[in-house]
């Protein structure tokens, strides 16, 4: 499997990163790119690229329970404004009337000890873990990244077929404020969850800056709560309506992998995607996998 790693980032940085286009505007994130600056990337010389998303038409996110700084959590998590942000954010890519998706809000979670109970994950110093197929939005108060980017999605896939197995979403807690009331001084929390939704469900940057997927946002910009036309458009290629056939076939297939891997969400393998040692963002590449981050 491969990782994509995705981030939104403040108007200090401008620079778009590599996608592939459709005809419509909108962008797929793809299993390896024809030009991309980390070589890793770029697709063998028979290779075809593959849109990345998910099989399963409902996926779960998972809410860590410890919050971040800008709020008071308490042992049952974020407070309620905080929460239905998050929901509001993710909920614009589940309610386009051509398509056939759904995200889901599967609860509070304790993201450290689920993350230090798999042994699956080893041992990391990330508040996330490619390899546990659990969904989580996490604040981080160790930013290792730019200082621009407000929050960076992590989604794994197949490099073969191109299907996601884990996405998470990190916020940075670090170096910026986040609210839910329109604060001028801060970062509209909503606005960053619906642009990394976006991420998490297989959609890359494009260039419309009024899109939900415009890779850059200002401080208190709530543009992006909402999806335009060609964010639309995208969700109706990615996840269309299926026909009564074709979800029963799907709703077997997961039935099958579930009882086989006990989880409903597992992949078929792929190969690597190869990564020179040291690169930051494949810190988490695992084999047969690949995990590419974007903000």
């Amino acid at each position: 499997m491969n990782t994509s790693r995705a981030a939104l980032t403040s108007l200090a940085l401008l620079t778009l990163l590599p996608s592939v286009a459709s005809a419509e505007g909108f962008m797929r994130t793809q299993t390896c790119y024809r030009s991309d600056p980390d070589p890793s990337w770029i697709c063998d010389v028979d290779e075809i690229a593959k849109d990345v998303s998910w099989l399963p038409r409902t996926v779960e996110y998972l809410i860590d329970v410890k919050g971040g700084d800008d709020f008071t959590s308490t042992s049952a998590g974020p407070p309620a404004n905080i929460i239905d942000a998050i929901d509001a954010g993710f909920s614009v890519w589940s309610d386009v009337s051509c398509s056939e998706f759904s995200l889901k809000n599967g609860g509070v979670v304790d993201v450290d000890a689920e993350i230090a109970a798999n042994s699956d994950c080893g041992a990391s110093n990330l508040r996330i873990c490619a390899k546990d197929r659990r969904n989580h939005v996490v604040w981080v108060e160790d930013w290792q990244y730019s200082r621009t980017i407000y929050a960076l999605t992590s989604t794994t896939f197949s490099v073969s077929t191109g299907e996601i197995s884990d996405a998470d979403i990190e916020i940075n807690d670090d170096q910026w404020t986040f609210a839910t009331n329109m604060d001028p001084n801060s970062v509209d929390l909503q606005n960053t969850i619906a642009h990394e939704a976006g991420h998490f469900i297989g959609f890359d940057h494009n260039d419309d800056p009024p899109s939900t997927m415009y890779n850059t946002a200002s401080n208190f910009e709530t543009l992006k709560r909402s999806l335009e036309a060609l964010d639309e458009a995208g969700m109706c290629e990615a996840y269309p309506p299926l026909t009564d056939a074709e979800r029963a076939a799907l709703e077997d297939e997961l039935r099958q992998r579930a009882g086989e891997d006990e989880g409903c969400c597992a992949t078929t393998p792929g190969e690597p995607r190869r990564a020179p040692l040291g690169a930051a963002v494949l810190a988490l590449a695992l084999a047969f996998t690949a995990r590419r981050r974007r903000s």
